[in-house]
């Protein structure tokens, strides 16, 4: 642990960004879209293992690599940054592998994804509701962006 960070919430913080981004793309995309399927899925996961893992050894042996290499640049890249291009890497290889295989059978994915959820009678709002609804969110949208924009 103090090869990586001297402090313990930096150190828990790049652990979850090698852990989460590939579960963060499956559960994600598998939700929103019913073609993708499960090799995809574990196309997506091993790849986000193999390349946690590698980068975690490489951050922990950066003092003896080489200046310049690729290999340097992959262990001192910021953890944040890592976290995001391999997010971006596992959800390229979900959609592709999902593509390039055939897809689910459409019992299999009925009511697991956005697209396929039947709608309860619970949940329907009346146009008033409705129109209530996208105000408050467009609000709350609205206080977030100016906080964002007070704290920068």
């Amino acid at each position: 642990m103090k090869y990586i960070s001297p402090q313990i919430y930096i150190y828990l913080q790049s652990v979850q960004a090698y852990i989460a981004p590939p579960i963060a793309a499956c559960l994600l995309f598998g939700v929103l879209h019913p073609r993708l399927n499960g090799s995809g899925a574990l196309a997506a996961l091993v790849t986000g293992l193999v390349l946690s893992a590698a980068r975690l050894v490489l951050e922990l042996e950066k003092a003896h690599l080489a200046g310049g290499t690729v290999w340097f640049w992959f262990a001192s890249v910021n953890f944040l940054h890592f976290a995001v291009l391999l997010f971006v890497l596992c959800t390229a290889i979900l959609v592709f592998v999902s593509f390039a295989t055939p897809p689910p059978a459409a019992e299999r994915v009925a009511d697991l994804t956005y697209q396929t959820a039947a709608p309860s009678a619970a949940t329907q709002a009346t146009p008033r509701e409705q129109r209530r609804n996208v105000a408050w969110s467009v609000l709350l949208a609205a206080v977030i962006g100016v906080l964002w924009i007070v704290f920068r």
